[in-house]
């Protein structure tokens, strides 16, 4: 997509980062997301409690399944918000008539696209932290070593589906003439490489399963079983890295040649 170093500069001199997190964050904005979510999370671990007390369940067990909730709820808030934030970024500007003026300035249009794109990013990184600190607190508590990898793998797909939700939800701005336009259509294109995603743990459990029932037989496939859940991960991962990728990099394509268009 674009080189780490080319991300560097984005955070660091891009004018249309900066431009665009005072615009959109001034104030007290961007501390009311991580509050809502710790709040949130404070409920649950609350209500979580409860059986631990009574010891009806151990507290491994309740640990985990904090963890697990912290999970949705994290990816939830990377998936809805997400689209939202960013989808009349770049259609915000055509409407306003400014799209034309900033192309013309000396930025690229991959300067613009990653400058509009970090400040949706870096804020909601940053709102979604806590979650995440708190997430992975949860797990190590638990301190199963066989299942820590796996579940803070698991943890790691709420930065992967912020990203991906942001790229795609860049794309559809790209395509739309007005913001309203843009976040529908960037809720339905999250929506479908979300779902993308999903058939993606299908297919592929299904292909290495399969694969592995032919050439290895009965003890090749309880083996595939027992890393079912690292098959799922990959499942779901690989389709959101590819939509996440070609949305970018249609984005820029995309935008490359809007000065040129009628």
């Amino acid at each position: 997509m674009s080189s780490p170093s080319a991300w560097a500069t984005t955070l660091s001199g891009n004018p249309v980062f900066g431009k665009e997190l005072r615009t959109r964050w001034r104030g007290w904005r961007l501390l009311y997301l991580p509050i809502a979510l710790l709040a949130v999370l404070a409920l649950v671990f609350m209500g979580a409690i409860i059986p631990v007390a009574y010891r009806a369940v151990a507290w491994q067990d309740v640990v985990l399944a904090l963890g697990g909730v912290t999970d949705r709820i994290g990816a939830i808030t990377a998936w809805l918000l997400t689209p939202a934030l960013i989808g009349g970024s770049v259609a915000g500007e055509r409407k306003q008539l400014t799209l034309e003026s900033l192309l013309l300035t000396r930025l690229t249009v991959g300067q613009i696209l990653r400058g509009k794109l970090a400040a949706t990013l870096v804020p909601m990184a940053l709102a979604l932290a806590p979650a995440l600190s708190v997430e992975t607190v949860f797990y190590l508590a638990a301190w199963k070593p066989a299942a820590v990898p796996l579940l803070l793998a698991r943890a790691g797909l709420i930065p992967l589906g912020l990203v991906v939700a942001g790229c795609v939800g860049l794309w559809a701005s790209v395509q739309a003439g007005s913001p309203g336009v843009g976040i529908v259509l960037a809720y339905v294109a999250t929506g479908v490489v979300y779902g993308l995603g999903v058939l993606g743990i299908t297919v592929c459990v299904a292909v290495v399963e399969e694969t592995a029932r032919h050439f290895g037989g009965q003890q090749a496939l309880d083996l595939a079983q027992q890393h079912r859940s690292w098959v799922t991960l990959a499942g779901l991962a690989v389709p959101w890295v590819l939509a996440g990728a070609g949305a970018y990099i249609g984005a820029v394509r995309h935008l490359v040649r809007e000065p040129t268009r009628a």
